[in-house]
């Protein structure tokens, strides 16, 4: 059959015609279907799903056409047909009836686009968005300051912080859009400068700040999005009062009109993750805020006090909630992070333990929680010391959330305790792009780098003038890097500055020994260094005392059976703080001898733990 022959017999078997009225139909269905779907909340996949069945359809029929005709006596197949009675069959009077009416559909919907949407699209402009301009938008970058507490009870912050972390895990989702971490706008919370300095100072174009009260079961939200680049220009301000009950989608709401400010496009699935409900237990939802609060409080000093406090209010929200995916994540959280902190070694191991447990449930709970993902690879490296594991969940997590610069925080850790220099230099770029000012003189991460790079001397630059802003305290992790650097430049008096504000903090007693018998023994007084030992000794029967602590006193000895010694030890252990070996310069001078080396390749091995 040459190719004229073969377009008249698909003309004569109506196929051509029968084509065309599936394609405009199945366009209507999808148009429909796109309009009513996200007016009942259905899932992505349900439009997914729709579409798959659309296509499939069409190849079906194709071969239905060539082989059926519908006639006055039904269907039957073409071959029966008299061709002299083709003209009278139904289906071409059909067919040519089921095209107009979907035609006549297709116009309506198009005029009902042309003029309906953009008719809504004009009257939210009309509340401000007519003065975004294209240029504003080309650095599409936002902090959300710590939204104020319109109530008297000053216990009711917490609540007021949760509505503001909320937005800020929604906009977390959205791929393209520069979000700041609400650590970096803490100390704006009692701010006095203007939202253009702010601006200025955080290097992005938005602000979004607001207030919060909740009065009973009633919830006032109020919100206001300002264009700063230049000057305080306010975009949008609205005023949410709600059940609290109906909080969430105030939540969502929010984070979507902001997106459409930026004009930012959000994909369907994105959408579906924003809108989707934490919880719908609200008693649940205040608990797990209780718990947030009280886990950022335990930062101050690593207090362990908090952090079994916030347990036990994310406990309580599982209790109302058992599918409660983000309690589940936050007391995973709160479990690794005591085991760092703890001194009690047979504790180590269970918190660790319990901290897999809940992560993994929260994560089977919810599989788009990016947030436990995150949280999980920490756990992974430091327990399981599987680094390719934590990194395949650090890349599900920056994958859900392209914008939180926790997940990029984790990384750089990660890559901090392997020791890969140019990884390091990777995720600090990333870290940049979230928070300008990551390359502070005085930022713990840029001495990590630093001493990554054995650039020993510069971090010594960089500690003069951290201590220059400090104040009464010192970070225990911002010490170590600190002390080290002194300690490796030989800047002894400038270590006992360090040593000081260590032994002052009550938490750090064990820290405190270690840097002092190291100094001591730098300074080539063996006899002091001994008698610090022999206190740290006794420390250890009463608290955890790890090995690499005593692996590092010997090392600064240059004591290297000893020193062996301990990091064997270490490793038969698995002590998590095996992979502060990086931290300490003085393991610099053994880093090329084959057992040095068989330690560290020992130490990457995966270990599966349950």
């Amino acid at each position: 059959m040459n190719l004229k022959n073969y377009i008249s017999e698909l003309k004569r078997r109506r196929v051509i015609k029968a084509s065309l009225a599936y394609l405009i139909v199945a366009w209507v269905i999808a148009e429909v279907a796109s309009v009513v779907l996200p007016t009942f909340n259905a899932p992505a996949y349900f439009m997914k799903t729709l579409l798959f069945i659309l296509i499939i359809g069409f190849p079906i029929n194709l071969v239905f056409a060539w082989i059926y005709d519908i006639t006055a006596e039904g269907i039957k197949k073409t071959e029966d047909i008299d061709q002299k009675a083709q003209k009278t069959i139904l289906k071409n009077s059909r067919l040519n009836k089921v095209i107009i009416a979907s035609l006549a559909i297709v116009v309506v919907l198009l005029v009902i686009n042309q003029f309906w949407y953009k008719a809504g699209n004009r009257e939210e402009k009309a509340e401000g968005l007519e003065n975004i301009k294209s240029a504003d938008v080309v650095e599409r970058s936002i902090a959300v300051l710590p939204f104020k507490s319109l109530s008297e009870d000053k216990e009711k912050q917490f609540l007021a912080d949760g509505m503001m972390e909320a937005i800020l895990l929604h906009l977390f989702k959205i791929d393209g859009l520069r979000v700041i971490q609400s650590i970096s706008v803490e100390k704006y919370r009692d701010r006095t400068q203007t939202i253009p300095d702010i601006a200025q100072e955080l290097k992005v174009n938005y602000i979004l700040d607001g207030s919060f009260q909740k009065y009973g079961d009633q919830a006032k939200l109020i919100v206001k999005l300002s264009n700063a680049k230049e000057k305080e220009e306010n975009i949008w301000a609205k005023e949410y009062n709600r059940d609290w009950s109906d909080i969430f989608s105030v939540q969502s709401e929010v984070a979507k009109k902001v997106a459409f400010s930026l004009e930012m496009v959000i994909s369907p699935e994105v959408k579906e993750r924003i809108e989707t409900l934490p919880t719908e237990n609200m008693d649940a939802y205040e608990y797990f805020l209780k718990g947030n609060e009280t886990y950022w409080e335990s930062w101050d000093n690593f207090d362990l006090t908090k952090l079994k406090e916030s347990i036990e209010y994310y406990q309580r929200a599982i209790n109302l909630d058992e599918n409660f995916s983000f309690a589940f994540t936050g007391i995973g959280r709160s479990y690794w992070f005591s085991a760092y902190v703890t001194k009690n070694q047979l504790n180590k191991s269970e918190l660790w333990r319990k901290s897999k447990q809940y992560l993994k449930k929260a994560i089977s709970l919810d599989p788009d929680n990016g947030w436990a993902y995150a949280e999980l690879a920490v756990v992974l490296h430091n327990w399981n010391w599987d680094s390719e594991a934590a990194r395949e969940n650090l890349d599900k997590a920056i994958e859900l959330m392209p914008n939180d610069a926790n997940a990029y925080i984790h990384y750089f850790w990660l890559e901090t305790y392997l020791g890969n220099c140019s990884m390091l230099k990777e995720k600090m770029e990333d870290l940049e792009v979230f928070d300008p000012n990551i390359w502070n003189p005085s930022n713990t991460k840029n001495l990590m780098r630093l001493q990554c790079q054995n650039k020993y001397s510069e971090m010594v630059s960089v500690a003069d003038e951290y201590f220059k802003k400090l104040d009464e305290s010192l970070h225990p992790v911002l010490s170590i890097f600190l002390f080290d650097a002194f300690l490796h430049e030989k800047e002894y008096e400038k270590a006992k500055i360090v040593l000081k504000y260590v032994k002052d903090s009550v938490q750090n007693k064990s820290n405190y020994l270690v840097y002092k018998a190291m100094l001591h023994a730098k300074e080539g007084d063996r006899k002091s260094t001994m008698q610090v030992l022999d206190s740290l000794n006794l420390l250890s029967k009463v608290e955890y005392v790890s090995n690499i602590w005593y692996a590092a006193i010997y090392a600064s000895l240059e004591e290297k059976d000893s020193m062996y010694k301990f990091l064997n030890r270490a490793l038969t252990n698995r002590e998590p703080e095996l992979h502060d070996i990086n931290f300490y310069s003085v393991f610099n001078t053994f880093e090329e001898e084959p057992k040095f080396q068989e330690i560290i390749r020992k130490m990457w091995i995966p270990i599966y733990e349950p």
